[in-house]
């Protein structure tokens, strides 16, 4: 679709034409869950920390915390 720039259209009017709508947070949604199970799968010091198991201590909301970061 061209628009030509003396037309001083806004962004919404465009996606209005084409029917659409901004899909950035499903695109961030998608990539932060993405990237969470990528960490999850690896034992690693962002693991750890991420689920709150530091040694001796007892985990709290841990898995709240990550839940509500995914989604």
């Amino acid at each position: 679709m061209k628009v030509p720039w003396t037309e001083h259209k806004t962004n919404e009017e465009i996606l209005k034409m084409v029917e659409t709508e901004r899909k950035l947070m499903d695109t961030v949604k998608s990539r932060q869950k993405r990237w969470l199970s990528h960490i999850l799968r690896h034992d690693s010091l962002l693991r750890i920390t991420l689920e709150g198991q530091i040694q001796g201590k007892k985990a709290y909301h841990a898995h709240h915390f990550i839940f509500s970061f995914a989604f």
